[in-house]
């Protein structure tokens, strides 16, 4: 199945109220309640103890993730957004989180999926299986370590002394192969390293100001500096999931604001946030971004480019927002009954999207399923080599069939529609229809199934796909 979450933004505003109607005559009376809302916070962690929680959240998976003090000591906590507890994942670990308990920069790191999680302690740097239940000490930083996973949770990057200087070091996740130091003579202040593919990105000093380097794993080649007058402070530097730009802070005019550098293109473009004190921005796989901005009470603001304020102002210290690949969720701490604890807010809920039945043959190439999320919208949609501006209908309904379509042999209606609309192929042959992603469509299922005109495919000349069910959990 392709994934083509670009094409997303360019469905018709026509389909999507078509199938938005369509769907809005489910009774809501039947959907649980028991799930979160979207875009209620909600509380996640409750009576968590001093200092701060350094909140994460997986890219791919509902697995958000803290350091709390329940006992006395720092242990590693996780919890879903569907209104389950959260459960404790260290005994006596101690996590060590930097200078102080109110440190900007998290100490803890996860991968795409959720299941591999590293941290460190007085041990040195730890890798924690969630699927295997194992926690195995890699590698045997035990000061500022700040560990960084790639997508897979297979190798680490972490910061060590070398010499009275912070570098630069990579692990394998396993701990079978000694640390590999890729940086040297890296001056004062700290690296903060992040890896995502085979790009390490780091900070070190240019002169008085804290720059951004990149160093290539598959060249062992380090970039010239990628930033330059910076300004004091650190970078706090994020590469995007598809490591194609980079997010950081930079001082402009004696404030903190946050700025988007396009690997690709060098372009710098500046994102917002010009306040005292950190932004320390995250960024997703679709160019939005959170950041905290303001003081003494930081809030909680989204650019998508458009800012959307997420929280009320609190005080605790900073609010280190984090969100998921596509801004659906986004979560960060606030000071809740005296403790900082981690808070949550569903922006929608993410549909599961199967298949069920086959596609018939065009007269050209084949017709494949694709599915794509951008933002809030997810689609369903096909992908052909027949021309552009060939048409297509897109139904929708809730009892999904298995009937033989007369005159199109191996072709099948898969569902009994209760609406439909007629779409045109794009100049690479594919289209989409979209799914809504809607808190009144919490617990609800549907089908979904384009056919494509196609005369010299069958004597009926019509080519069905097959056909996709959408649930949203």
């Amino acid at each position: 199945m392709r994934s083509d979450a670009m094409s997303i933004p360019f469905v018709s505003r026509t389909l999507r109220t078509v199938i938005a109607l369509s769907l809005a005559i489910v009774p809501t009376t039947s959907l649980p309640t028991t799930s979160l809302r979207a875009q209620t916070p909600q509380i996640l962690s409750t009576g968590s103890g001093p200092g701060a929680r350094h909140p994460i959240v997986a890219l791919d998976a509902d697995a958000v993730f803290w350091v709390a003090m329940p006992n006395g000591q720092r242990e590693l906590f996780v919890a879903a957004t569907d209104g389950s507890p959260p459960s404790q994942l260290t005994t006596g670990a101690d996590l060590r989180v930097g200078h102080g308990t109110f440190d900007q920069w998290s100490p803890i790191a996860t991968s795409d999926d959720g299941d591999i999680v590293a941290y460190w302690n007085s041990l040195g740097v730890h890798v924690l299986d969630r699927q295997a239940s194992t926690d195995v000490v890699v590698a045997p930083a035990t000061l500022l370590a700040m560990p960084r996973l790639d997508a897979a949770g297979s190798r680490v990057v972490y910061q060590d002394l070398v010499a009275g200087e912070l570098e630069v070091f990579l692990v394998d996740a396993t701990g079978s192969n000694p640390p590999v130091q890729l940086t040297n003579n890296s001056g004062a202040g700290r690296r903060l390293p992040m890896i995502r593919g085979d790009l390490v990105l780091f900070q070190k000093l240019v002169g008085r100001e804290m720059e951004l380097f990149v160093h290539d794993l598959s060249t062992s080649t380090t970039s010239s500096a990628l930033t330059s007058g910076s300004g004091g402070g650190n970078r706090h530097g994020r590469l995007t999931p598809n490591a194609d730009a980079v997010v950081f802070e930079a001082v402009v005019g004696g404030e903190q604001t946050v700025m988007r550098l396009d690997l690709g293109s060098s372009t710098i473009t500046t994102i917002g946030g010009a306040a005292s004190g950190s932004r320390i921005a995250a960024t997703d796989g679709d160019e939005q971004v959170v950041l905290q901005t303001g003081t003494p009470q930081p809030l909680v603001e989204l650019h998508d480019p458009a800012i959307t304020t997420l929280t009320s102002g609190s005080r605790g210290g900073h609010r280190l927002p984090q969100l998921d690949r596509h801004g659906q969720l986004v979560v960060w701490q606030e000071e809740h009954q005296g403790n900082l604890e981690v808070f949550a807010v569903r922006r929608a809920w993410p549909a599961v999207i199967s298949q069920y039945g086959t596609a018939g043959t065009p007269s050209s190439g084949t017709l494949q399923p694709t599915t794509g999320t951008y933002r809030l919208q997810q689609s369903v949609g096909i992908d052909t080599q027949l021309p552009s501006g060939t048409p297509a209908v897109f139904a929708v309904g809730f009892t999904p069939q298995n009937v033989p379509i007369s005159g199109a042999p191996g072709n099948f209606q898969l569902l009994t529609p209760i609406a439909s609309v007629v779409v045109f192929l794009d100049g690479q042959g594919d289209t989409a229809g979209p799914v809504p992603l809607a808190a009144t469509l919490l617990g609800f299922q549907y089908h979904a199934q384009f056919a494509v005109l196609d005369p010299t495919a069958n004597p009926l000349g019509l080519v069905t796909s097959a056909g996709f069910t959408v649930a949203v959990p």
